[in-house]
């Protein structure tokens, strides 16, 4: 009997079935990304910055850049099933459509791994800018003591803990951050695509594709030079205050919605086609 396109009885049963085989090992995930980002805080309090390294914008650089390589590896986790063949057929006589195998890898990866990312960053830098900020006034006063002038004593407005798309002083705008979490999302399409895919050594193939994608991308967008508006209309453009014409608008927004999207059509087709194989 031909199961139906979705249910929802039967993709809760089948996200309790992955919390209970993989919820341990997500959480060790979410302890290892504590420690590290708290190595990584304790890295930037340590260059002689004065405390400078916690401040907003810096907090930003910080998470997006975790939040990228963090996702990539978490996408490696979450289609690790596909790297034996005896695990791909289990999961795939699972009693589940395909759209609900798939709806479920897509919310853990853009959904569920972004709030633990998060929630980690934010118990992690909310101390660390916290210390940021302490260090910055001790030096601010140490300077004074000692004669120095500083322009102006720190501002605890500068070291307010970095939250994702808010608008903070010193940190990304909404256009930029809302264009770097499209870039995850893409990413993350381009993970379940390609790992779903390929067969053996996946992640190997899966990093060598990208690197090669990222490479003939510099490669073109440096021989259109200054004379093409490709690169200023799909990125430059966006973080100018200057309105675009329509058709750049619409052209901007279907590389920026689009790309994504189309990425995890093709991880649904890649899973699609495993389930008819």
């Amino acid at each position: 009997m031909k199961q139906a396109f979705f249910s929802p009885r039967r993709f809760a049963r089948l996200a309790r079935q992955y919390a209970r085989e993989h919820g341990r090992g997500w959480a060790v995930a979410a302890l290892a990304l504590g420690v590290l980002l708290a190595l990584l805080a304790v890295m930037a309090l340590s260059v002689g910055s004065y405390g400078h390294g916690m401040q907003s914008g810096s907090q930003a650089g910080f998470y997006y850049t975790g939040l990228l390589l963090s996702g990539y590896l978490a996408a490696h986790r979450l289609h690790g099933v596909w790297r034996s063949r005896e695990a791909a057929l289990v999961y795939l006589m699972r009693p589940a459509a395909v759209f609900e195998k798939w709806l479920l890898a897509a919310l853990l990866a853009l959904l569920v791994w972004p709030l633990i990312y998060s929630a980690v960053f934010a118990v992690v830098y909310g101390v660390a800018a916290q210390v940021g900020y302490g260090l910055a006034v001790g030096a601010y006063e140490e300077m004074l003591r000692h004669g120095g002038n500083w322009s102006r004593p720190p501002d605890a407005a500068d070291y307010a803990l970095f939250v994702p798309l808010r608008q903070l002083k010193n940190a990304p705008g909404l256009v930029a951050q809302g264009m770097l979490a499209l870039a995850y999302a893409a990413l993350m399409g381009y993970a379940a695509a390609t790992l779903t895919w390929f067969g053996r050594h996946a992640a190997l193939r899966a990093l060598l594709l990208l690197i090669a994608l990222g490479l003939i991308t510099l490669v073109l967008l440096a021989g259109l030079g200054n004379s093409s508006r490709w690169d200023y209309v799909l990125f430059d453009a966006w973080l100018r205050s200057r309105p675009l014409p329509l058709w750049a608008s619409l052209l901007a927004a279907a590389f920026w919605l689009g790309v994504p999207a189309l990425l995890w059509l093709a991880s649904w087709r890649a899973l699609r086609e495993k389930e008819l194989a």
